[in-house]
């Protein structure tokens, strides 16, 4: 059966000063099979003890969010920032070591200029592989939004480039560039070995509208059409929709509600049977 985790950017945000300690203090709320841990680049000046800390709960944490700021910074094409995006990717490997995740999630393109340098970016693939390599941690690429050209495409360059890249699909950007039924007959699909879940309230490439982001059965990605065209897939599964209130508290009912939900759909559909 699919593992199905919750996203620490779930409850974790600006409305509670972005404190690793809410983890902490709510994760048992949540009747999941771990969690995926975002790792917020107001945590690099404490990484060891907020890893630390997080272990010494006995938080199951098998995934990692890569700081997404990584990839904005390669995305600007300035030979003067690269060292210091690969500094940072070194320190999130070590994070996810520590804590003993198998799995990061990682935006390789974002910001302004998101895919446009696309090329030059891939290049830096090889060393983050290995850095990765090192310490035991999966590498996946997600399919988040492009301005020039599309996640499937850029997944096709990379695995020209890169043979054994692997790759997270994002319901919500599969549905926001209109190509999930496009990713899911793709042969790079059989490198897809984690899945994000959220909804939007828009339609193909309606910018404006993929924020906020909505839970399953909100907004208008439609998850039993999903669900029902996903070829074999034994992976694991992250719900990312956030019930972080304005006021620091947290929606943990609309969380509980949201993996009942995402429970009843893997069972009707069982992706990992078909």
């Amino acid at each position: 059966m699919n593992k199905l985790y919750v996203s620490t950017g779930a409850i974790v945000g600006k409305a509670n000063s972005y404190d690793h300690r809410v983890i902490i203090e709510n994760f048992e709320k949540f009747p999941c099979d771990g969690f995926e841990i975002m790792l917020l680049g107001f945590w690099y000046k404490n990484l060891d003890k907020i890893a630390a800390e997080l272990n010494a709960a006995g938080i199951k944490m098998p995934v990692v969010h890569f700081d997404k700021d990584i990839g904005v910074i390669f995305s600007e094409n300035d030979e003067r920032f690269v060292p210091r995006a690969l500094d940072f990717f070194k320190q999130n490997v070590e994070f996810a070591d520590e804590i003993g995740a198998d799995k990061a999630v990682f935006h390789l393109w974002g910001g302004p200029k998101s895919d446009g340098n696309i090329d030059v970016t891939i290049d830096l693939l090889p060393q983050m592989e290995e850095e990765c390599k090192k310490h035991g941690v999966k590498l996946l690429i997600e399919n988040i939004p492009c301005v020039y050209s599309d996640p499937l495409s850029v997944w096709g360059k990379i695995a020209e480039k890169q043979p054994d890249a692997e790759f997270i699909f994002d319901t919500r950007f599969g549905a926001f560039h209109g190509q999930y039924l496009d990713i899911f007959a793709s042969p790079l699909w059989k490198k897809v070995k984690h899945m994000h879940i959220s909804s939007y309230s828009g339609v193909a490439a309606q910018w404006g509208l993929i924020r906020p982001i909505l839970h399953p059965g909100e907004g208008t990605v439609d998850f039993d059409h999903i669900f029902s065209n996903i070829p074999h897939y034994e992976e694991s599964i992250t719900i990312e929709s956030p019930v972080l209130r304005d006021d620091g508290t947290l929606d943990v009912d609309k969380m509980l509600g949201t993996i009942g939900y995402m429970r009843k759909i893997i069972e009707k559909y069982r992706p990992y049977e078909k």
